[in-house]
């Protein structure tokens, strides 16, 4: 224990609306608040970290930390990619577990992000210096695309107002999202690159049904 006592009087706030507890006093601010708004640490004395999750956040986001992971970062960059890499093929399975969980949880949010992302300048950069390292991608596709067949930009435009410009798979519309045409039976599976096998989705929807054969046109 650090000797401090607990306050006599109850927070201002709670961080849920059922909560009745006494309080603690953050180290960081000095303010009372509940233990809903402090990390949980299991070799404390109540359970909880001394400074309140304002506090811990402000010293995560200041520069001089930043600075110093950083340095630490590409200073042992190396041998954390070569880690991570190793962790990964050992535990695939584990970690697409926790990838798909972890998006189910913040679904809504993973979507704006992605949507926000593509459209930025950074994601578009992000895309051409990954085809510029890997060249034989972005030809394999157009190669295939070529023997499977070709539609007009008229074609794609039909069949976007056909569906009123609403992603078929979550339901959203343009301008809110950005429609791109998704392979029914993808061009890897032997699919055709004509209209008749396209459908619209959204990016992240795109994404997500990767290289399954899935027709949300039913």
């Amino acid at each position: 224990m650090n000797g401090r006592k607990q306050p006599a009087y109850p927070p201002e706030e709670h961080a849920t609306p059922d909560c009745n507890c006494t309080g603690k006093i953050c180290s960081g601010c000095g303010q009372t608040k509940c233990l809903g708004f402090f990390h949980r640490f299991i070799l404390s004395h109540d359970g909880h970290r001394s400074k309140c999750i304002v506090c811990r956040k402000g010293e995560w986001l200041n520069d001089e930390r930043r600075t110093r992971k950083k340095e630490a970062y590409w200073r042992d960059h190396e041998a954390t990619r070569e880690y991570q890499k190793n962790w990964y093929r050992q535990n695939h399975e584990r970690a697409r577990e926790y990838r798909r969980n972890s998006y189910r949880k913040n679904i809504e949010a993973e979507k704006t992000y992605n949507a926000e992302y593509s459209r930025s300048d950074k994601g578009k950069q992000r895309f051409k210096r990954y085809y510029e390292r890997h060249p034989e991608k972005n030809a394999n596709r157009r190669n295939i695309e070529r023997g499977a067949g070709t539609y007009t930009t008229e074609e794609w435009i039909e069949l976007k107002e056909t569906y009123n410009y609403t992603c078929l798979c979550c339901g959203k519309q343009e301008p809110d999202i950005k429609l791109t045409p998704d392979h029914v039976i993808p061009l890897a599976k032997g699919g055709s690159n004509t209209i008749d096998n396209i459908q619209p989705l959204c990016i992240t929807c795109n994404k997500r049904k990767g290289t399954k054969k899935t027709d949300y046109r039913r």
